[in-house]
Formats: structure tokens, C-alpha cells, sequence
């Protein structure tokens, strides 16, 4: 009976330390998972890298130097994806350069806005204003803008079609006292021909980046070969309003000074350097046969030029070894392979057996032959890419519009390796404007209340889309010419009969 009552008392003993145990195990495991952060759920890797097959780095080979081939084509090359997406916010790094220059905005401005916003907060207003404007004789047609703060293409725009106002801001201040006690009390003042001049000003300054903007947003023509010569304009503008520092001198506008002051930092930490830069660019830059070494020399001396010459060379010969290693990969890949053979070189020999077949005349002009082949395969030696450098730039003319495709379409067999390295380098966009706008696209198709649309039903309603957008286009176009063309043609009878 003892003997029982031990066993049992060790038995209950045993399983307390086993409960013990686990709930000791329990409270180690509760504490270990509050300090330790859930993990964050990587990212689905894109399909598209499946196509592609990284190569080693080689030693002394930067990352963003990695090469890839296509499973596709066996393709060896920079991985265009990564060229595209960076190219690809172009337009969003300008606007931030320019976005973060006009952040502390002049009071000149603020008056115009608060002054624009009084007046179309009202469509009784909007109309007196209307009305003022026709007395005033203003000649603009556009109609008055409201500008979003954190967005400087809607100031420079709300500016732009404000200006012309000038005299109907003034004419409604006489006719309407509470316009002007309103904007008072708000602790702004009526707009003066001085912040007149200055918002005239900054457009003129704003309207190379407005324009270059555009410019890169264009999804109807090939973009990649224009961003140098753009940036080129960009880099100008900053450093004439900067260029009192170079000089000692005041500057002859503060307001701008400030503004290019605040942008050229963070332009030259994108566009500065060429070796910071995407140098795909730069090759589409050369293979516009307008441009080739001889312009690109001249941009290179623009923006480098106080630095040196020798810097000036250092970049070229940069642009230039890197732009010939891509094209040997081209050609590495593309050319095709060598077709001598011993039987169209040598001569043939003699037939002991045929007494006639000895060496005569006719053999010593074959190998005459022989040697006018060997001289032009000598003189053929030069590459596609050292043959189009060396020849004449074609000419520029801004009436005239050239097209890029067209030239190497029809220069083709002439350069039949260097023009598909070209068809790649320009098909890479500017602007991911096209892109987004396909995004946009698809989320107005497929709503909440259309999520069920199958695939060739999507496809159809975005192709009609385009297609309708595309030929509504066209005939506004063709309307508007004939409208500027009218016009043309009575001011020419109105004169003809003073």
C-alpha cells in the first residue's frame, strides 16, 4: 500500500514538472514572438526577369555595370528594362528640381492666386470680370486658372493666362470695393504692375521647363534622342541667372536667382555627371545623324567647358569606348560569320595528269583578282560604327521635320548592325506617361461594377478608345488649320480695304 501511495506521489510530481515545463516553454515562446517583427511579405518578382540570364560579374565589374542574356534571342546587353525605367522618370525628376525652386513662392504671386481665387470662388463674379475684360479690350481668350500649390506646370499655366488681364484686374478693382477690402483683410493686396512683372518673368523662366516637359511626354515620336540637347537648355537657364556668382556681381533678379539657386543642386545630382548618367541616352544622342561626334563635342564644351578641356575630352572618349563595347556585342551577335574559304583565295592547283592545266596567263590574272579582293576586304575592315561617324552630319533645319526612323530604315543595308542597335537605343521612352496612362486606362474599364469583362472584350474597348481618340484628333487638327487659315485670309481683305 505505501509502495502504491510512492509511486503515485511521484507519478503526480513527474507530471507537474512536465506542466511545468510547457507552460515555462509557452511564456519563452510568447516573449520571443513579441520581440521579434513580423517579417514583411516580399515582393511577387516580376515575369519579366524569367527571360532574362544574368551573366557573372567579371572582377572589377560595378553591379550596375551587369550584363544579361535574353533566353529569347540569346541576346547579350545592358538590361534594358532597368535603362528604361530610369530614362523613364525623367519628367519626374524635373518636376521635382523645379518643384522644390518655386516652394517658397514670391508675395506677388500669392497676390495673383488669392486675387484668381476670389474671383472664381463666384460665377456672378467670373462674369463682371468677363465683362470688365471686354472694356479693357484684353485680347486673350483663355480663360482664368486656379492653380494647384504642390503642382508648378498649373502655376506656370495660371500665370500664363492671368497676365493678360493685367488691365481687367485693375478696371474690377474700381467697380467692385469688396474685391478689394476681401483680399485685404485675407492679408494680400491687388495684384501692381510690379508683381505683374515679376509673374511675367517667371513664366518666361518656367516655359523652357513647361516645354521641355511636354516635349518628353509625347507618346506619337521617338523621344531618347532629344534629352541631351534638352538638358542642355535646362542647364543654361539655371547657370545665366547664376551666373553673377562667377562674376562677383548682384544678381539682376533675386526672386529668380533664389529659385535657380534652390534647383541647380539637385539638377546636377541627376544630370551633373555624365558617369552618374544613363549613357544609353548619349548613344541615342550620336546616332541621330544630325548630331554624331561633332555635336556632341559642342554640348560636352557647353556644360563642362569651365572645367577644361582635358575634362571635356575625358568625357567624350568616355561616351565613346562605352558606345563601341555595345556595339561589339552587337556585332558579336549579329554579324554573320566569316564565309572565306580556301577555295575562292587560292588558285587551283596543277593536274599532273592533264599537261594543259599547267600554270599559263590565265592563272596570273586570277591571281591578280586574288589580290584586288584581299585589298578590299583590307579597306572593308573598318566598322559600321567608325564608317557612320565619318561621314558628314545631315543638315538641321527647324521648318523642315526630319524623320529619325525614317533615316536609318532607309540606311538599313548600308548599317545593318549598327540600325538595329539603333531601333533599340530609340525605342526607349522619355516619360512613363505612356505607360500610367495605360494603367489609368484599364482602371477606368475595369470598375467595380465591371470586373467580370473578359479579356478580348477589355482589348477591343481600349483599341476603340485609341483609335477614336486618334482620329477625333486628327480632325481638330484639320479644323483648326482651316479656322487659322480663314483668319489669315480676312485680316488680308480688312487691310486690303484701309
Amino acid at each position: 500500500m505505501s509502495d502504491a501511495m510512492e509511486f503515485e506521489d511521484e507519478t503526480t510530481i513527474e507530471i507537474d514538472r512536465n506542466n511545468n515545463n510547457n507552460e515555462t516553454q509557452d511564456e519563452i515562446q510568447n516573449e520571443t514572438q513579441e520581440h521579434v517583427k513580423p517579417q514583411r511579405a516580399s515582393k511577387k518578382r516580376s515575369w519579366v526577369w524569367d527571360h532574362f540570364k544574368e551573366e557573372p560579374l567579371k572582377e572589377g565589374m560595378a553591379k550596375k555595370d551587369q550584363r544579361a542574356y535574353c533566353t529569347h534571342c540569346e541576346y547579350l546587353q545592358i538590361i534594358i528594362i532597368v535603362c528604361c525605367m530610369e530614362n523613364g522618370f525623367t519628367c519626374h525628376i524635373l518636376n521635382l528640381v523645379v518643384q522644390d525652386g518655386i516652394k517658397n513662392i514670391d508675395k506677388s504671386i500669392e497676390n495673383i492666386r488669392c486675387a484668381i481665387k476670389w474671383i472664381k470662388n463666384s460665377g456672378a463674379r467670373l462674369e463682371n470680370f468677363t465683362k470688365c475684360a471686354e472694356n479693357a479690350r484684353c485680347a486673350s481668350t483663355k480663360h482664368l486658372i486656379l492653380d494647384v500649390a504642390h503642382r508648378w506646370n498649373s502655376t506656370y499655366e495660371m500665370l500664363e493666362a492671368a497676365q493678360a488681364y493685367e488691365q481687367a484686374f485693375d478696371r474690377y478693382d474700381l467697380e467692385d470695393v469688396s474685391f478689394g477690402n476681401e483680399i485685404r483683410n485675407k492679408g494680400h493686396s491687388i495684384p501692381t504692375s510690379e508683381d505683374w512683372t515679376k509673374a511675367r518673368k517667371l513664366c518666361q523662366f518656367l516655359k523652357t521647363f513647361h516645354d521641355v516637359t511636354l516635349k518628353f511626354s509625347g507618346t506619337k515620336y521617338v523621344t531618347s534622342h532629344i534629352l541631351v540637347v534638352e538638358l542642355a537648355k535646362i542647364h543654361n537657364i539655371l547657370v545665366e541667372q547664376l551666373q553673377c556668382d562667377y562674376l562677383e556681381e548682384q544678381p539682376t533678379d533675386q526672386h529668380l536667382y533664389d529659385i535657380a539657386k534652390v534647383m541647380k543642386p539637385k539638377f546636377d545630382k541627376y544630370f551633373g555627371d555624365i558617369e552618374n548618367m544613363n549613357l544609353l541616352v548619349y548613344f541615342a544622342f550620336i546616332l541621330d545623324p544630325r548630331n554624331k561626334e561633332e555635336f556632341l563635342e559642342i554640348i560636352l564644351d557647353d556644360h563642362y567647358g569651365l572645367e577644361g578641356k582635358p575634362v571635356v575630352e575625358l568625357k567624350k572618349m568616355h561616351i565613346k569606348n562605352e558606345l563601341k563595347a555595345l556595339y561589339e556585342d552587337y556585332v558579336r551577335i549579329h554579324a554573320p560569320p566569316s564565309t572565306t574559304s580556301s577555295t575562292s583565295t587560292s588558285r587551283k592547283r596543277p593536274n599532273p595528269n592533264n599537261p594543259t592545266s599547267t600554270t599559263t596567263n590565265s592563272d596570273h590574272g586570277d591571281r591578280l583578282r586574288n589580290r584586288m579582293k584581299t585589298s578590299q576586304t583590307s579597306s572593308s575592315s573598318i566598322s559600321e560604327l567608325d564608317k557612320y561617324l565619318g561621314e558628314s552630319v545631315e543638315d538641321f533645319d527647324t521648318n523642315v521635320s526630319f524623320e529619325i526612323l525614317l533615316w536609318w530604315k532607309v540606311n538599313s543595308p548600308r548599317f545593318p548592325i549598327l540600325s538595329l542597335m539603333t531601333k533599340n537605343l530609340l525605342a526607349i521612352p522619355i516619360s512613363t506617361v505612356a505607360s500610367e496612362s495605360v494603367f489609368s486606362t484599364s482602371g477606368r474599364m475595369l470598375d467595380s461594377y465591371r470586373s467580370s469583362l473578359g479579356d478580348k472584350t477589355i482589348e477591343s474597348l481600349i483599341c476603340t478608345q485609341d483609335w477614336l481618340c486618334k482620329s477625333i484628333n486628327t480632325e481638330k487638327d484639320e479644323v483648326w488649320k482651316t479656322i487659322i487659315l480663314l483668319e489669315k485670309v480676312l485680316l488680308e481683305q480688312e487691310g486690303a480695304n484701309l
